[in-house]
């Protein structure tokens, strides 16, 4: 069996019998569950074309396992057929299975039922837990583990050359994580996985032979370097989620690194984005094919070079190519293709190119001119104008140049045959190649066709006028939808994979004044209260997933109630102050501890603190609501109670945090008398202190002191009483039954969960494009022939107006497959009441001055 490993400099791949060729990573991030079908031919090629040489692929287990044991590996989820569009494009693959992923997806890619089953300790080595994840893997393997390039075999080459286990791990506890990443590590052996494996953990944690990723280097050079130190055996591996796509490409081929670009639309359909991340556009590739295509066809040499590179289009040394040597060119080189050197250089510039002993100046054509071809020794060279270059692309058996369009301007071919565009495009595979390039969307023709402003000038479908059916009972409980269950529930436990899902709670008022009944829940939207009798409330709650970042533990993120229902009042004596922020004690940092840096070299800094008296009772701490608002909650910040780091992920889903009662209260040594000598350890009396509630603050993120008065002042401290006695109901959403008691929508918003419909006519199926503007904050879920086509998160989409008036553009590709000749239904639900403002476009049309139909109302 051939292998594929690695070494310090880059990735061995085998290429024939006890030989390995190097192999360093320039590559596209392409989640392909998030990408219509039936654009993925065309996004890969575009990809390979703009130079990347390998597409890393999320699969992401909420996805592929919506419901327990119900596994989905059809349509976007088809795994294998990406893996295999990809090899067909020329690209190698790298999966990351998981079980968190990372990306856009919300909880990391983590399943909403995985408490139900695997308890409170997800991601940790539990068994339960581990069950499931090796449950998923073993219906994954069949997928994708014949594809690994170890199976090379009869001539032909896999793809897969690596797969990524865990991401964003973030953990202080060394004992935990080599508990959990050594039997992920044996679990993914024993499924069959044996190429390398890789992680992203930017070094929290690294587990002997997994190379450990880092993510968002704010300097590629000095990380790669703190890499090659930390990991000296394995090639530095960097993903770049956002910025400055060019300027990261370029830095990370002159730091000699692997390196991962997300430079791929795409858009999550359902509820299984992390909050803001639903839609996601392509970049324009046009600006970073320099850079990568000089990383991917001169890989070899820049992997082998001494650190750091002069520059793009630089070698630190000689240039083996085939049985020649290049030692001097005073151009930018370009590209390598066998035998062929592309080097640019100014219009009617000298070149000079000296290949074994051989020294000749050759001359840059004009911006018009065709690329000039001359032999030196062993070496073609071609030599192009910089604005040429620019437009770099790969094809099989060419260097092609390309418009900013994408579309094929010259050819140069590997014997070094020189073609226009349009002869190109006879020739078949330069036709190819372009039309991809344009037509893909990673490409910029096809960033265009992908964006909300790229529609502007498409055919308009007309959409009916809108009917509505309001649904009010859903806040009072009494919806016929409602059913019982028999306790609080997180919407993936019920098996709710919308946005939306209604649970209410009928119990006895509490009889004590000042007091209120409270619910440990994540993503509540609004409580409604209705006094049904005298002695009873009913409380009906809308949940949603609606969540902060997408990078953290991924501990916690439910959405619902995840508590029970308690009787809680204020917390009586509870004092804060303004402090110096004392170093942290690592000897108390508990027993495990999510994403915290110790701040060790931190400078001084001011803190708020609170302290309380001596309790064994729960207390609930409730952040106000500019906590959130203001981005407090998705930074660094923590909380130590006592000395020890409590858990805050409920803060991203503007949960309140639950102090546990066993924490509370600790016991310390007795203050002893003046002259009093210590008694022995068995011998010493203990007595309950005072409680002291710290705010750590991220050395990255300090508030400053009128902020942290403020603070405070706001946050609120509750005494957890008992568990009340309560009736559980859940009512799931869906489109009514039946439309005939459906009405016009009224001009004003209708201040209750509402269905809207509306219908549009075509001759035959063909693409089309949906696009939905709403206020910024508003959730809905939009259905086209039943099935989820974008859900509307308050936070996704291109945004426009004033703060006061703020809206956002989404924009969501609905198939062919997905449309009918004859009438076509979109539904949608808001639980506030108002309809976004749709707009239906045939891409394809090109209508210059359509007139836009639109259907929605504005909140009075």
């Amino acid at each position: 069996m051939p292998a594929v490993s690695f070494d310090s400099k880059s990735f061995l791949l085998p290429a024939g019998r006890g030989v390995a060729v190097r192999f360093p990573v320039v590559g596209a991030a392409f989640d392909a569950a998030l990408v219509d079908p039936e654009r993925w031919d065309a996004t890969l090629v575009g990809l390979r074309h703009a130079g990347f040489n390998t597409v890393v692929i999320r699969v992401p287990w909420l996805m592929h396992e919506p419901t327990p044991d119900r596994m989905v590996f059809e349509g976007a989820c088809d795994l294998r057929r990406a893996v295999q569009a990809a090899a067909a494009a020329g690209l190698k693959v790298m999966l990351r299975i998981g079980p968190c992923v990372g990306g856009s997806f919300a909880r990391g890619g983590l399943p909403g039922w995985i408490h139900a089953v695997a308890g409170e300790r997800v991601r940790e080595a539990n068994p339960a837990f581990m069950a499931r994840v090796t449950r998923f893997w073993h219906a994954l393997a069949p997928h994708f583990v014949d594809l690994q390039a170890t199976r090379n075999g009869n001539g032909t080459p896999r793809p897969v050359i690596a797969v990524g286990i865990e991401d964003d791990w973030r953990c202080l506890d060394t004992d935990v994580g080599a508990a959990y990443f050594g039997a992920l590590v044996r679990f993914a052996r024993e499924v069959g996985i044996d190429v390398p494996l890789f992680t992203a953990n930017n070094c929290w944690y690294s587990h002997e032979g997994v190379i450990d990723a880092w993510s968002n280097a704010s300097d590629i050079a000095r990380t790669a370097e703190e890499l090659r130190e930390v990991h000296p055996d394995a090639p530095p591996l960097m993903f770049h989620d956002a910025g400055d796509a060019a300027r990261l490409a370029e830095a990370s081929v002159v730091a000699r690194v692997d390196f991962v670009c997300e430079v791929v639309g795409g858009a999550h359909r359902g509820a299984t984005s992390a909050r803001g991340c639903a839609q996601r556009l392509a970049q324009d590739l046009h600006p970073l094919r320099r850079a990568l295509v000089f990383g991917t066809t001169l890989g070899e040499a820049i992997a082998a070079s001494t650190p750091p590179l002069p520059g793009i289009g630089r070698l630190a040394q000689p240039l083996a190519i085939g049985g020649s040597t290049l030692e001097r060119c005073t151009g930018s080189i370009v590209a390598l293709l066998g035998d062929l050197l592309v080097v640019a250089g100014a219009p009617r510039a000298r070149v000079a190119v000296k290949v074994d002993g051989s020294e000749v100046a050759l001359t840059v054509p004009t911006d018009s001119g065709l690329p000039k071809v001359q032999k030196v020794r062993g070496v073609r060279v071609a030599v192009v104008p910089n604005a040429l270059a620019a437009g770099v692309g790969l094809a099989d058996d060419a260097i092609e140049f390309v418009d900013e369009a994408g579309v094929v301007l010259v050819r140069v071919m590997r014997d070094g045959t020189v073609a226009r565009g349009a002869r190109a495009a006879n020739g078949g595979t330069a036709a190819k190649g372009g039309t991809a390039a344009k037509g893909g969307t990673a490409a910029r023709g096809a960033k265009a066709a992908a964006s909300m402003s790229s529609s502007a000038n498409a055919g308009t479908i007309a959409l009916s006028a809108p009917v509505c059916v309001a649904e009010p009972q859903f806040l009072d409980g009494t919806h016929a939808r409602y059913a019982t269950i028999d306790s609080a529930r997180a919407l993936g436990e019920l098996g709710v994979q919308s946005m939306h899902g209604f649970l209410c709670v009928r119990f006895d008022r509490p009889v004590r004044k000042g007091r209120e009944p409270w619910l440990d829940a994540r993503g509540i939207a609004r409580t409604e209260r209705a006094e049904t009798r005298t002695r009873a409330t009913t409380i009906a709650c809308e949940v949603r997933a609606d969540f902060g970042p997408r990078h953290g533990s991924h501990t916690d993120e439910r959405a619902g109630v995840v508590g029970p229902l308690r009787d809680v009042g204020p917390l009586r004596g509870v004092k804060g102050a303004l402090v110096d922020l004392p170093r942290f004690d690592a000897t108390r940092i508990g027993r495990f501890a999510w994403g915290y840096d110790a701040r060790a070299d931190a400078a001084h800094r001011r803190t708020a603190r609170w302290t309380f008296a001596a309790r064994t009772s729960a207390v609930i701490v409730r952040m106000p609501d500019w906590w959130f608002d203001e981005g407090h909650a998705a930074a660094g910040h923590a909380l130590r109670l006592n000395g020890e780091l409590v858990a805050t992920d409920a803060w991203c889903a503007r949960a309140a945090v639950v102090l546990d009662g066993a924490r509370l209260s600790p016991m310390r040594p007795v203050k002893l008398a003046k002259g009093e000598k210590p008694p022995k350890a068995k011998a010493a009396k203990l007595e309950p202190g005072a409680n002291e509630l710290l705010l750590d603050l991220d050395a990255h993120g300090a508030l400053d002191e009128r902020k942290l008065a403020r603070l405070i002042d706001d946050v609120v401290f509750l005494d957890a009483g008992a568990e009340i006695a309560a009736a559980w109901s859940f009512a799931r959403v869906h489109p009514p039954a039946s439309w005939a008691t459906a009405r016009p929508m009224p001009r004003k918003a209708l201040a209750a969960p509402t269905w809207f419909r509306t219908v549009f006519t075509l001759d035959a199926p063909r693409a089309l494009e949906l696009e939905a503007v709403h206020a910024t904050g508003s959730v809905a879920t939009v259905l086209v022939n039943g099935q989820a086509a974008m859900v509307l998160d308050g936070a996704s989409g291109v945004a426009s107006g004033n703060a006061r008036a703020r809206r956002l553009a989404r924009t969501a590709s609905l198939p062919a497959s997905l449309l009918r000749a004859g009438e076509n239904e979109v539904c949608v639900f808001e639980p506030g009441g108002v309809m976004p403002a749709l707009a239906l476009r045939d891409p394809s049309a090109g209508i210059a001055t359509p007139a836009t139909a639109r259907s929605g109302a504005r909140r009075s």
